[in-house]
């Protein structure tokens, strides 16, 4: 399977992750991520991932086999990751969450509260697009 690198950045996110939490479910990833992706669009208006977010059913994520890459990452995103890691790790993470969404899209669009944001969130959603 041949990964964009739009994917294979969240995939490494992940690793990121699951190397410094526990017990991670799919749950808890995606609340991290999300919560990672807030607090840099808060920051600069730029999201670390461009992630849509659905809840999964509580599952744990496998330990085998994970390697990280940093070269993806700017110095920033990764203390956000850590950040996120650091301030986050205890998040709910309830059983048996069958849908819920968590829609990033009006959450950061609320958070461009400065021209210098909303123009670094544009010029960082084009090179995405061109990523994927």
């Amino acid at each position: 399977m041949i990964l964009s690198l739009a994917q294979d950045k969240v995939f490494n996110t992940l690793v990121y992750f699951k190397m410094r939490v526990e017990r991670l479910s799919l749950n808890k990833a995606a609340a991290l991520l999300h919560k990672a992706n807030l607090i840099a669009v808060k920051e600069t208006g730029v999201p670390i991932t461009w992630l849509n977010y659905n809840c999964l059913k509580t599952e744990n994520m496998p330990n085998d086999a994970l390697a990280f890459n940093d070269d993806q990452f700017s110095d920033y995103e990764m203390e956000v990751l850590d950040l996120t890691i650091n301030k986050h790790m205890d998040v709910v993470d309830p059983p048996n969450v069958e849908n819920c969404n968590l829609d990033n899209g009006l959450e950061f669009a609320d958070l461009l509260d400065t021209e210098c944001k909303k123009l670094a969130f544009k010029v960082a959603y084009e090179s995405y697009l061109m990523l994927c």
